[in-house]
């Protein structure tokens, strides 16, 4: 997420400095195994006129040749060791990563963060990480997305760095394309429906047809026995009456069975929603976040 805070502004620390730095640091996290072709990046890189850049390549340095699962948190260990000995040190700052579930304690909001608010229309808060953001939006510093494109320097990097981080942005960007016209469409089924056109074969519609249809039975039944109550004897009134109400229970048997299958319905859809939450949860605790703090 390339932001910025107006906060950072009082430590000598300009937008365009630190999305370079956010920029970079999405270099020293590339996945390793692209990076094992770049044996001589790590001096290519070094000759990018830039100090992050320097950090990033002293970070590639290193890990070029290794090709294990530890490279990534080696190179990133190594790349905000520099950066926080030569830039945000200086400064009374110190920069770190930190896991989404290790997050809580260290923004002041407890042990667990704030739950992940659901996806808005209005506001477009689609993607886990811009809800989980919105939903601790009061407990951090103000962030701007109003921030300056990739330097050139960023963009040379671009070309050395690895493919699967660009594959994995497109992928996030079509997911999240995805949910926001699933969103639109149902946003637009229920306006549908508010109006009275509902979709006649949806299990909605359904239900709302035979509910419908039990009521009209019921009034139906009602209206018969009342009419024929006006000029009925005594012992014609009970006969109808014995009548109705064996009518009326089944219809409330009906009645009963179609509870039971809108209860079921509901209940798989809350579970659905609820499974939906949990998922989204477990997403945003494996999220990392960018903190920044005073020494």
């Amino acid at each position: 997420m390339r932001a910025y805070s107006p906060d950072l502004y009082r430590h000598d620390i300009s937008a365009e400095t630190f999305v370079a730095f956010i920029d970079n640091l999405a270099v020293a996290e590339a996945p390793p195994a692209p990076l094992q072709a770049l044996n001589v990046a790590g001096q290519a890189i070094g000759f990018v006129p830039h100090h992050w850049a320097q950090a990033a390549s002293f970070g590639i340095g290193m890990a070029a040749g290794v090709g294990t699962a530890a490279v990534t948190r080696i190179r990133t260990q190594r790349f905000l060791e520099a950066v926080n000995r030569d830039f945000f040190g200086p400064r009374g700052l110190k920069v770190s990563i930190c896991k989404g579930h290790d997050l809580a304690p260290r923004i002041g909001v407890g042990q667990l963060l704030p739950e992940i608010p659901p996806m808005d229309l209005r506001s477009q808060c689609i993607s886990i990480r811009d809800r989980q953001m919105q939903s601790i939006a009061a407990n951090i510093a103000p962030l701007s997305l109003d921030v300056p494109p990739p330097s050139e320097q960023r963009n040379i990097i671009d070309r050395l760095s690895a493919k699967q981080v660009e594959s994995q942005i497109k992928k996030s960007e079509k997911s999240n394309r995805k949910e926001l016209l699933k969103l639109r469409e149902k946003d637009s089924k229920m306006a549908r429906r508010s109006q009275g056109h509902s979709g006649g074969d949806s299990s909605d519609s359904s239900w709302e047809d035979e509910q419908r249809e039990l009521d009209e039975k019921m009034q139906k039944i009602q209206r018969k026995a009342d009419e024929k109550l006006a000029d009925a004897s005594p012992r014609q009134a009970s006969r109808i009456e014995e009548r109705r109400a064996k009518e009326m229970r089944k219809i409330e048997r009906e009645q009963k069975k179609l509870d039971k299958e809108v209860e079921k319905k509901m209940s798989k859809a809350s579970r659905k929603e609820d499974k939906k939450l949990s998922k989204d949860g477990r997403k945003a605790g494996r999220m990392e976040f960018v903190i920044v703090e005073n020494i």
